[in-house]
């Protein structure tokens, strides 16, 4: 038993596959010993398609323009779609952020001023 943990440590398994990461400081490697081209070339097709979608095309600006009206037809239709609170709700919902508003910042302000007060009479 003790030889075989002695011989993966020292480097003999030859257990992993090609492409995995292999025993030691060796990259990853297919059977004939050079580097995977596969991965490469993944990455040079990626960055070719990035420059490609950096390069304007002749009708950017015209494109643009017919694809914002398109966007700005279809908010129009959406908002149609919409169901609008009367105005006697609309009302309603105002008042209680109001209220709420002035509870709340009332309350800061004697949270404030308190503090300002103990504050200051530890300094003196």
């Amino acid at each position: 038993m003790a030889n075989l943990k002695t011989m993966k440590n020292n480097g003999s398994d030859e257990t992993s596959t090609p492409g995995e990461k292999g025993v030691g400081n060796r990259p990853n490697t297919d059977t004939s010993g050079r580097k995977a081209a596969s991965t490469k070339a993944a990455t040079d097709k990626a960055a070719q398609k990035k420059k490609k979608a950096r390069l304007p095309e002749d009708g950017f600006l015209e494109n643009s323009f017919t694809t914002s009206i398109q966007f700005l037809r279809e908010v129009k239709i959406e908002l149609k779609k919409v169901t609008w609170p009367s105005r006697k709700e609309t009302i309603a919902s105002t008042s209680v952020v109001l209220v709420v508003v002035a509870l709340v910042s009332m309350y800061l302000g004697f949270v404030d001023f308190g503090l300002t007060q103990l504050v200051g009479s530890v300094i003196k």
